[in-house]
């Protein structure tokens, strides 16, 4: 396995000495998922500086990271008046399990899609169901009318699928609205129930489907590409075979017809397939049952960014430390007890390697250590997503894309991380001090974990500094 990390230093795999990631500054765009074999150069700050010193970065007034020391203050939000609940899909949002709404908007939202916005995967894990709540059939909503519903007060619109991302006006109770296309994205509980579909109108704002009435009944709605209109999935070569799960050994449950379109739910990771349409591990799910390689597909005029069929939705910043740290220690804890590694420490490397969970890679698609996957996405992803990054070597760095782990959840990356360090023998000798975080900082670190002469220095501060050993206590 190999890593990506986001936060300064660099970090040596067997002979090599490679830049780690800087996910947390890069504004990493997702490109096209989940068919690379990965590459073997790993991906670094651009203009290729590491620094010395892994630190989170804080939030200035117009929600830019900035390279401020951590442990000088809690993460600071921005405007509190650019996140009030001004608008109804602010009022009641759902991140992600184990954490709520930020407040304030910290480094900016996930953006529309094709946009640079931050921030990459099957194994069992992949055996999941559908996101709630997506399209069934293919094709525009057509006549269907949605109109906002909100209970009185205004609905704020947004420049892309979340509460953070900023606002671009608003809509009145019951005005009607031009839905173009639909994008995964956080979740929000309002008058319509909980959902994490944002819808994309005609002027290219966001709302959240759960503040919208759809008479006589929500359509199916056509996923965004990366070019903001709808993205339309149709079979090339002579036909496609449907499946019942995501591989040729799978019965055969159907054909579609060369030209056909196809409505898909969501993707999993599978049996690599060449076809038409390129080499690709991801089947695209249609219903129950029924999966069609995407080898096979041509997506037009852009390809959408998907989900993996039981990803948690994306989420947003925590507001404070502590509402971040809240959200890591359940699953640190989790992993503590398979792999022996100090939550304390996954706790604290979490918060150096995804900015206290800002990175566009931790916030999508739930990974918090920039692992990529390098053709696999091992037992505890769902799969493999490409990501525009830079990437360093020999004194050179380089805009390019690299596949990166997608999880269901936080619990699958922690898990993930701690499964990497028991594995490798080179930081075996950090498990003789599992009864001792510091220690234990200071072994993997001495083992070529990270090779800035200051990354256990500033583990252990962020520990001392918020007292991470209390979810060391078994």
């Amino acid at each position: 396995m190999a890593h990506a990390h986001p936060t300064g230093g660099r970090r040596a795999f067997g002979a090599r000495t490679v830049s780690r990631a800087t996910v947390l500054t890069l504004l990493l765009a997702p490109a096209v998922p989940a068919v690379a074999a990965g590459t073997t150069a790993q991906a670094s700050a651009p203009g290729g500086t590491a620094r010395s010193a892994a630190m989170a970065p804080a939030t200035d007034r117009t929600g830019v990271p900035t390279a401020a020391d951590p442990f000088a203050a809690d993460p600071a939000p921005a405007d509190p008046q650019a996140a009030a609940p001004s608008a109804k899909d602010s009022a009641a949002a759902d991140p992600s399990p184990g954490g709520t709404a930020a407040p304030a908007p910290p480094a900016g939202g996930l953006g529309p899609p094709g946009t640079a916005t931050g921030g990459a995967t099957g194994g069992a894990a992949a055996r999941a169901a559908a996101p709630p709540g997506a399209a069934a059939r293919p094709g525009p909503p057509g006549r269907a009318v949605a109109t906002v519903a909100t209970g009185g007060g205004p609905l704020t619109t947004r420049g892309g699928p979340s509460t953070v991302d900023g606002a671009r006006g608003s809509l009145t109770e019951g005005a009607r609205v031009t839905v173009v296309c639909q994008v995964y994205g956080q979740r929000v509980a309002g008058t319509r129930g909980r959902s994490p579909y944002w819808n994309r109108l005609a002027d290219g704002r966001y709302v959240a489907d759960a503040y919208l009435r759809w008479r006589p009944a929500r359509p199916t709605v056509p996923w965004c590409g990366a070019t903001g209109g709808p993205a339309t999935a149709t079979v090339t070569g002579t036909s496609a075979a449907v499946r019942r799960g995501p591989g040729t050994d799978r019965a055969r449950v159907g054909t579609v017809a060369r030209g056909a379109g196809l409505a898909v739910r969501c993707q999993m990771w599978g049996e690599r397939v060449t076809g038409p349409g390129g080499a690709s591990n991801a089947w695209n799910r249609l219903g129950a049952g029924r999966y069609v390689s995407d080898a096979l597909v041509t997506w037009r005029p852009s390809r959408p960014t998907l989900p993996w069929c039981g990803q948690a939705p994306p989420t947003v910043p925590a507001a404070t430390a502590e509402e971040f740290i809240a959200r890591m220690a359940g699953p640190a804890r989790q992993s503590m007890r398979k792999y022996r590694v100090p939550a304390s420490v996954t706790i604290a490397q979490a918060i150096l390697e995804s900015g206290w969970g800002r990175s566009g890679l931790a916030r999508r698609d739930h990974n918090f250590f920039g692992i990529k996957c390098f053709g696999t996405p091992g037992a505890h992803a769902l799969g493999c997503r490409s990501y525009a990054t830079s990437e360093c070597g020999r004194g050179k760095c380089w805009r390019t894309t690299a596949t990166f782990r997608a999880y269901r959840d936080a619990a699958g990356s922690l898990a993930d991380h701690g499964h990497f360090l028991v594995v490798n023998p080179r930081y075996r000798p950090a498990f003789k001090h599992t009864g001792d975080a510091n220690r234990f900082a200071r072994e993997i670190h001495k083992a070529g974990y990270a090779t800035s002469p200051t990354y256990a220095t500033n583990l252990i501060g962020i520990m001392k500094r918020y007292d991470l050993y209390r979810f060391d206590r078994r």
